[in-house]
């Protein structure tokens, strides 16, 4: 947080994006998803661009911050604010991708999370599923522990199986994954039945891929 006699003091923009970025979070209540400095920096970046009339894609507005370009775009609508390039464009799908969407429609997973597992944006799989008028499960969005997403979790099963090769701690860990070692522990603890779910996805969306973990290893 900025004290108030150094916001007077910041550059039009970043007053903007800091005001912004406290309306975000008061337009949260209790739930926090995302840290201060995290939501800042996207407002101070799209106020920045705005300012010198420039157009950043949602990429380059959550450049280093390992979020999705979905969420960047929440986060700029749920002020109010418009992505700079919000129409999105059409997209001509390899029939590989419109064979993996309709057996996705299987997987238990959130669409976020299947863009991570599959490459495919979320709201493509998300349309196509509709249009074909195909019908997909309710999602499991809670884990047993807050901030922790199957994306989340796959990362983090990657990192703890190779953490005695890189001698890395549980600690360490939660740093690089920018998250609590409680979410790491949680999911490791929980590894069998959340595993498992991010396994068979892959498998759904790899038939012919070898797959043992509950991450991509080919």
């Amino acid at each position: 947080m900025i004290g108030t006699a150094a916001i007077r003091d910041l550059p039009e923009a970043e007053k903007c994006a800091y005001a912004k970025t406290r309306e975000f979070f008061d337009s949260l209540g209790t739930k926090k998803s995302y840290s201060f400095d995290t939501v800042f920096t996207i407002f101070k970046r799209f106020y920045k661009a705005k300012e010198e009339g420039r157009k950043l894609s949602l990429k380059k507005l959550g450049r280093g911050l390992e979020l999705w370009d979905s969420a960047v775009s929440r986060i700029i609508q749920r002020v109010g604010e418009e992505p700079f390039y919000y129409k999105r464009t059409r997209r001509v799908m390899s029939k590989e991708q419109n064979e993996i969407i309709k057996r996705l429609r299987e997987s238990k997973i959130g669409y976020a999370d299947l863009e991570y597992l599959s490459g495919i944006p979320w709201y493509v799989i998300r349309l196509h599923i509709k249009k074909e008028g195909l019908k997909k499960p309710r999602a499991s969005n809670s884990l047993g522990k807050k901030g922790l997403n199957y994306r989340l979790a796959s990362q983090a099963y990657e990192a703890l199986d190779d953490a005695q090769n890189l001698g890395l701690s549980q600690e360490e860990i939660a740093e690089a994954l920018d998250t609590s070692r409680a979410v790491i522990e949680h999911a490791a603890a929980n590894r069998r039945e959340i595993g498992s779910t991010i396994t068979r996805t892959l498998k759904l969306i790899y038939p012919s891929a070898d797959v043992t973990q509950p991450y991509k290893t080919f």
